[in-house]
């Protein structure tokens, strides 16, 4: 007999008697300790359970992302399972699949992450978000390299694959600490180029992408892309636009 999958709402009810013991406990007991720990492995594995038996039109980060982001707690552990098929290793398959085409996905996924950052303390959560930002860089650089091939072997379709070249480029220039890795930074130097070849890219009126002004830090032709898409979003107007901009500026400051 299959057992019962549990509901989201009853995952995120379970999950805030969690918290609320946890911060009730000052660490002392063992045993209520060990307790705390056990009902967070249940939850864990209910909530693998329930977001990979979800249907395929489902997007997860979309439509369950109060029970992914605790969930996202497992990571830690992302290169030390060597099992292809644990629930860890499915569940990434399946959202890395689906940020490929939705942008909202991306926004939930690095969103959940900038709030890990800052609600805890660095200490604890250091490695597990160094673990996340290594395994978003290989999957995007993985997603250029799939996309770049297809150009150079002429089996770019604009149509069919317009929204994944949507998806990657709004994910790199959105949140431009890709741009640190250089594998990942060298395959979108040429994915920009054959994209801008192909579409002539172009931004709608009053959106802003941060990762644009790394583009002028790159090879001549997509610096000649970056002034054309940095002139289209126009002067920065706020504290907070330079603000997200200020990592990113000390980066290529520092490199000249």
């Amino acid at each position: 007999m299959s057992s019962k999958v549990s509901s989201s709402g009853e995952l995120l009810s379970r999950w805030r008697r969690i918290e609320e013991d946890e911060g009730e406990n000052d660490g002392c007991d063992p045993s209520t300790v060990r307790r705390l720990n056990q009902r967070k492995e249940q939850w864990f594995t209910d909530a693998f359970t329930l977001l990979i038996s979800l249907p395929r039109d489902t997007h997860i980060w979309c439509g369950y992302g109060d029970v992914m982001g605790p969930l996202l707690e497992t990571f830690y552990n992302f290169f030390t399972d060597d099992r292809n098929d644990s629930p860890l290793k499915v569940l990434w398959k399946r959202i890395s699949e689906e940020m490929r085409l939705c942008a909202q996905c991306i926004c939930q996924h690095h969103q959940t992450q900038e709030m890990y950052e800052k609600e805890y303390e660095c200490s604890s959560v250091g490695p597990l978000l160094a673990v996340l930002r290594k395994i978003d860089e290989e999957r995007v650089t993985r997603h250029l390299q799939e996309i770049n091939s297809r150009v150079e072997k002429g089996t770019y379709d604009p149509d069919s694959h317009h929204a994944e070249v949507v998806s990657v480029m709004y994910e790199v220039l959105m949140f431009p600490f890709f741009f640190d890795d250089m594998s990942l930074c060298t395959e979108f130097e040429k994915f920009i180029e054959s994209i801008d070849n192909i579409h002539e890219l172009a931004f709608a009126d009053n959106q802003e992408f941060p990762g644009v002004y790394a583009l002028l830090f790159l090879n001549r032709r997509v610096r000649v892309i970056g002034y054309r898409l940095a002139r289209a979003m126009g002067k920065l107007r706020s504290a907070t636009q330079l603000e997200r901009l200020q990592p990113l500026l000390k980066k290529f400051i520092g490199i000249l």
